[in-house]
């Protein structure tokens, strides 16, 4: 298992930050200050992000919220990460060693499938693999919640399908979550389908620059053929399936959830 940095972290546990702050709940509640004032700034203005929907953005976009607190904010982890969960259970996330190929594999499946352009309704099921996928995943050593749901929130809004956070019960998003962690992933996409069926009045189109940079990839990307379910226009009587390229990365033991 491959250990973290000597100096990630300070003598009592606590992760170390450009504040200074040595205790645990000072640290979570300037954080959360800290972190929610960069979330307006990106809702005010996206261009502070990568138009396209990549790797880098993820990277960037932690990288944004967390540069007032960690002066290792937008880079991943290289060494392994374990947290208990609610439940007990140790939850133990994809191997150092693998996070950047396997990040990788995730965004360059996005591209090619048009950024979830030609889903249809099976939209939000896609959102929420992918969205499981970044958890299990669990690219930075924290901050991982916050930055794959701003992350997910934009891209769903790019595709006609947005997905509201603040309409969902944060328990059981977080039960969903370790849930989905866990193989089962019918949770996550029960919450994501609801939560694109209510829409997000309150989300202001993406930029322009963002929507220039999808039309320039859809010139040298043909868009695929809208993927349906079988019961299109019915009431599913089984959550639809996501297609292979979203199932999460088979090395996850445990389970896992993100803050």
């Amino acid at each position: 298992m491959g250990r973290p940095p000597k100096d990630l972290h300070y003598a009592n546990g606590v992760l170390r930050n450009k504040l200074g702050i040595t205790d645990r709940e000072q640290l979570k509640s300037t954080e959360r200050v800290l972190v929610d004032a960069r979330q307006v700034e990106i809702r005010r203005d996206r261009s502070l992000l990568p138009a396209e929907f990549s790797w880098d953005r993820l990277k960037h976009t932690h990288r944004y919220l967390f540069q007032d607190v960690y002066g290792w904010a937008g880079a991943p982890r290289d060494w392994d990460v374990a947290k208990v969960a609610p439940d007990g259970v140790l939850s133990h996330f994809l191997d150092g060693g693998l996070v950047e190929v396997t990040a990788r594999k995730l965004f360059d499946q996005i591209a090619a499938d048009d950024y979830l352009q030609g889903f249809g309704d099976q939209t939000p099921v896609v959102l929420a693999q992918i969205y499981n996928q970044l958890n299990v995943i669990h690219p930075f050593p924290d901050g991982n919640g916050r930055t794959g749901r701003l992350f997910i929130r934009d891209l769903a809004d790019s595709t006609g399908h947005p997905i509201n956070f603040d309409t969902m019960d944060a328990g059981e998003l977080l039960t969903a979550t370790i849930r989905g962690a866990r193989g089962n992933t019918d949770d996550l996409q029960a919450l994501f389908t609801a939560a694109a069926a209510r829409g997000a009045p309150d989300r202001e189109p993406q930029n322009r620059a963002q929507q220039q940079a999808q039309a320039a990839h859809r010139t040298t990307h043909p868009k695929p053929t809208a993927k349906q379910s079988p019961t299109a226009g019915q009431p599913p009587q089984q959550p639809p399936q996501p297609p292979p390229g979203y199932q999460p990365p088979g090395q996850q033991r445990g389970s896992g959830h993100h803050r």
